[in-house]
């Protein structure tokens, strides 16, 4: 995750209190990339299987 935050495909969201929660979004960068992610995982369906 901290490497989609780096690369501002991510954020992070730190909810105070007990016990401490952190909620996870996507950029807006982060959301365009979701169509390539997945063709590639169809992609990987069909060529590569459940290896």
């Amino acid at each position: 995750m901290s490497y989609l935050h780096a690369q501002n495909f991510g954020l992070d969201q730190f909810q105070h209190g007990v016990p401490l929660h952190v909620e996870y979004s996507l950029t807006e960068a982060g959301k365009a990339m979701l169509r390539i992610y997945y063709e590639m995982a169809k992609w990987g369906s069909v060529y590569l299987g459940d290896a």
